[in-house]
């Protein structure tokens, strides 16, 4: 027995690279939608501090009035940012418009 080598299969090979690149993969794609992809990993997981508030402490009404400020002001970002796709998705539909208006004068040429 002292002779004998631990082999390692190709299935726990996949499972060793799947347990490094899923979570990378999830940090990643959370740093890329503009989240803390670490701290949220964290949350998933239960990793840290637990956030308890009590109801009627004043740490929880200033909380939430700075929640409250800071969810107006990512609406606001919301708001920009759908008026700007809404602008491109015009120009998009002009410009598909007018490659169609293009595409039929170049077939009644022929």
């Amino acid at each position: 027995m002292a002779g004998s080598k631990l082999r390692v299969t190709g299935f726990t090979r996949f499972l060793l690279f799947m347990m490094i690149v899923v979570p990378a993969a999830f940090i990643g794609s959370s740093y890329y939608n503009g989240e803390d992809g670490l701290q949220k990993a964290k949350d998933l997981v239960g990793i840290g501090g637990e956030k308890t508030e009590t109801v009627g402490s004043n740490t929880s009404t200033d909380t939430g009035s700075s929640t409250n400020s800071t969810s107006t002001a990512e609406l606001e970002d919301c708001i920009d940012a759908l008026a700007r796709m809404e602008r491109r998705l015009e120009r998009r539909d002009q410009e598909i418009e007018d490659l169609e208006a293009k595409i039929v004068a170049l077939r009644k040429g022929n």
